[in-house]
Formats: C-alpha cells, sequence, structure tokens
C-alpha cells in the first residue's frame, strides 16, 4: 500500500515543485495540498495522510501550531517540518509540537525522499545543518531546571490567536477565520493575556514574533 502524503505550504510553485519529486516514487502518492495551516488541519483529519509536510509560516495558523493541532487528533499522523529557517526557536517549537523531521527548503532531493522514508518507519529526522545544535540544546534542557516557558502552557487555540491578533486581524476577522463568535474570541484573548502577563496588543505582537509564530 502506497503511504499517503499531504503537502502544507502556502506557495502555489513550491507545492508543485514537491509534488513533481514526490510522485517520482512509486511507494508514495499526494493525496490532498493546503495553502494555510487551517487548510492543513482540515484536510489531515478528512484524509488521515500517514505524513504532513508542513510549512512553517502560513497565513491563519502556522505550521506549528497546526502541527500540534494534527497531532492531538491523528496520533498515527506524522509531520515533517519543511522550512528556511535554521533558527532553534523553530526547530525547537516543532519538535515540541510533535513533529517527527526538520528539512530545510535547500536540501537536495535525495535528502527529502530520505526523511519521507525514515519517519514512515519511526524514526526522527533532522536536516544536518540543525542537528548538532538541536542536539546540544535537548541535553542542556534536560540538564537544567528552568522554570516553565508560559509559551507552553498556551492551548492550539491561544496560540492560533496569538498569530491572528499579531497578524493585525480584527475580532471579527478571527471569530470568522476560527467559526467562533466574538464574544469568545474576546474570552480567549484576555485568557492569554492573563497567561502571558501582557495587557495590550503590541506587547502580544513582540511576543509572538520572539516565538516565531509570525515574521
Amino acid at each position: 500500500m502506497k503511504a499517503k502524503i499531504l503537502l502544507a505550504d502556502d506557495h502555489n510553485l513550491v507545492r508543485e515543485g514537491f509534488k513533481a519529486i514526490i510522485s517520482q516514487n512509486k511507494d508514495y502518492i499526494i493525496v490532498g495540498e493546503a495553502k494555510d495551516g487551517k487548510e492543513a488541519i482540515d484536510k489531515s483529519i478528512q484524509l488521515e495522510p500517514d505524513i504532513v509536510i508542513m510549512d512553517i509560516l502560513m497565513p491563519h495558523i502556522n505550521g506549528i501550531v497546526a502541527t500540534e493541532e494534527i497531532k492531538k487528533n491523528l496520533e498515527n499522523t506524522n509531520i515533517i517540518i519543511l522550512s528556511m529557517y535554521k533558527e532553534k526557536q523553530y526547530v525547537l517549537n516543532a519538535f515540541i509540537a510533535g513533529a517527527k523531521g526538520y528539512l530545510l527548503k535547500d536540501a537536495a532531493v535525495d535528502e527529502l525522499l530520505e526523511s519521507i522514508d525514515r519517519v514512515l518507519h519511526g524514526e526522527i529526522y533532522i536536516s544536518p545543518p540543525v542537528a548538532k545544535y538541536v542536539i546540544e540544546d535537548y541535553c542542556n534542557l534536560l540538564n537544567r531546571k528552568k522554570s516553565v516557558d508560559p509559551f507552553k502552557k498556551l492551548t492550539s487555540r491561544e496560540k492560533q490567536l496569538l498569530q491572528m491578533i499579531a497578524e493585525g486581524k480584527r475580532t471579527k476577522e478571527i471569530a470568522d477565520i476560527l467559526c467562533i463568535s466574538p464574544k469568545t474570541v474576546k474570552t480567549h484573548r484576555s485568557a492569554l493575556m492573563k497567561k502571558l502577563d501582557l495587557h495590550d496588543v503590541a506587547s502580544l505582537t513582540r511576543y509572538a514574533l520572539q516565538k516565531g509564530l509570525v515574521t
């Protein structure tokens, strides 16, 4: 049986390129595409792919939050993050969210296919340029008792809301995207501000930038 793969990237040309590469392997089949994080979540739940290849920075809901949401609903679906970013914050957040692979967009074709194969066989794949410092940072985290980052206490819905606030979306627009009422948006926003001890949109935006939710 062919492994089912979903591609999630907000650039059509990128999706087409990777679709052409992956389709060369007779063991894989592209079952769907998504242009943003919300669509990636919805199509994953609908199609139950074996692998989701996910960009990080996408509209509405980014790839990290989408990864977290997909893993909550689909234990057997594995996510490979495909990104141009080598910074620690992106890589670590990806694995904390539940990703099984982190691949840089300038990787060779063979590396893309290798990452898919290894993740399908239960392994974790990290592109060599970022693997060394990820391992070092992980060891440091294990060896140091640190206060819990309040970001880790946020629900996936609160992370979605934080991203959208930082993107400048208004309450009604957020409510429409998330299919909830404006009143519920305000309730989530109040809870978000309380958890982060931040009390205005500018502070929330700066925090979202620090956490890599927006550029």
